[in-house]
């Protein structure tokens, strides 16, 4: 943790929560979390410290939720946008972090505010709002068959 980079340390941040000194990893995700410096948000420490469920990660990323569910509300304006991933509506960003918090504290804020993509017109919003939830819903258990034939087939590519 005390040599690396970013780069590095996004790459692991998952690793980070088998550290020997749990409270130690969480700290410093933490602070990474408040120090980020990108304009990117820092969405591997934020899911980890979902993962981690631990609530003095919340303070660090609720500014993240909030900024980034104003950034949804674009959606009522320019209707949904054909591309999804890199469109001007930060769907997966948005889910990830209000997925995050909803593991940390179980709050009806961040269900809520997830629970309303289920019924997105786009599979893609719905499954990653899935996820977020942690459910297997309609999308994921549809997914999940198709790649199962795929694999059956031999055709994972």
């Amino acid at each position: 943790m005390s040599d690396g980079n970013d780069r590095i340390w996004s790459s692991c941040a998952l690793a980070m929560l088998r550290h020997p000194d749990r409270n130690r990893a969480v700290e410093f995700l933490v602070n990474l979390v408040q120090n980020h410096q990108s304009e990117d948000p820092p969405l591997n420490y934020m899911q980890a410290l979902g993962i981690a469920k631990d609530r003095r990660a919340v303070a660090s990323i609720r500014p993240y939720y909030d900024q980034y569910l104003k950034a949804m509300e674009g959606e009522a304006i320019t209707d949904v946008p054909d591309d999804v991933f890199w469109g001007p509506i930060p769907y997966f960003p948005f889910l990830c972090i209000a997925g995050s918090l909803y593991q940390i504290d179980g709050s009806s804020e961040y269900s809520e505010s997830i629970r309303k993509y289920l019924d997105h017109p786009k599979e893609q919003v719905r499954y990653w709002a899935e996820h977020a939830l942690g459910v297997e819903g309609p999308t994921t258990t549809k997914r999940k068959a198709e790649y199962e034939a795929k694999r059956s087939r031999g055709d994972t590519q």
